[in-house]
Order: structure tokens, then C-alpha cells, then sequence
């Protein structure tokens, strides 16, 4: 609920209204805050609670978030943009990980896992001289979900 109050704020210094589509369309962003969606995935899980929405109603919205500093947009390979939810709780950069066979993207939020990623970041300004404007580390590989399949099928 913080986080929805937060972005609430948000809302309301940017003078937006945030009407029952946009609530709507946030708070199924919120349910999967810790995956890295693309529209289509924000869509398909939105009609499953909404029926009704449409995707341009969350392609509009997503990109309303984006331009509010609420969502975080990458493109990987330009073949797809991925959006993640921006958590003031947890500022620092992370890494992800991309299923190479579903496609699904994570952050890892772990805290050893970024407080590794923010020490290497460190290293390499402190040790290399070298001004880090942005860091993205993505790990490749078969996700939980899919091994589990994988065994099984």
C-alpha cells in the first residue's frame, strides 16, 4: 500500500487523475513488481482481472508511467521492451536474468546478490578511474519454471 500512496504523490504533483483504468493497469504492475514485463504480459494479466481493458488502454498507461519515472523501460536486443516497476525501497541497480526459452525477465532483489553488483560497480570507479553513468548486468540462462518442465516433460 506504500508504494501505491507513493505513486499516488506522484500522481498528484504531476497533475494526473488517477482514474479506475490507470489504478487498474498500476495495480497489476504492483501483484508482479518483482518481474520485468512487456505490454503484452502487462495486457494479458490485466484482461484476466479486468475483462474488458483494452491494450492500447495499457499501452497509454505504460507509457504515461514511463514519462512519470514510474516504470524503468528496457530494451534487450530491440527486439522487446520490458518494463519493471521503480520500488523507492529498493533504489540500488540489480542484475536480471532472461529465460532463453520463455522469455521471462526477473530482477534479482536478492540483497547479497546487489550488494555484490554495487560493489562491483565500486571497483570499477574506485580501481579503473572510470564514471559509471549506468550499469546493466542481464544473466542468460533456463529459468526455475522452465528446468522444472524440462525434467518433467
Amino acid at each position: 500500500m506504500v508504494l501505491m500512496d507513493t505513486i499516488c504523490r506522484i500522481f498528484e504533483a504531476n497533475h494526473w487523475h488517477l482514474t479506475k483504468r490507470k489504478r487498474q493497469v498500476l495495480q497489476v504492475l504492483i501483484d508482479h513488481q518483482t518481474e520485468c514485463l512487456t505490454v503484452c504480459d502487462i495486457y494479458r494479466y490485466a484482461e484476466k482481472v479486468y475483462p474488458g481493458i483494452g491494450i492500447s488502454t495499457v499501452y497509454r498507461n505504460i507509457c504515461l508511467y514511463y514519462s512519470l519515472h514510474i516504470l524503468r523501460k528496457f530494451s534487450i536486443y530491440n527486439k522487446q521492451n520490458y518494463y519493471e516497476l521503480i520500488d523507492p525501497a529498493h533504489t540500488d541497480s540489480h542484475p536480471y536474468y532472461i529465460c532463453s526459452q520463455c522469455g521471462r525477465m526477473k530482477g534479482i532483489l536478492d540483497r547479497e546478490v546487489v550488494e555484490a553488483f554495487c560493489n562491483c560497480k565500486q571497483k570499477m570507479m574506485t580501481d579503473y578511474a572510470f564514471h559509471i553513468e549506468s550499469a546493466k548486468l542481464v544473466y542468460y540462462g533456463i529459468c526455475e519454471a522452465c528446468n522444472t518442465q524440462e525434467k518433467n516433460g
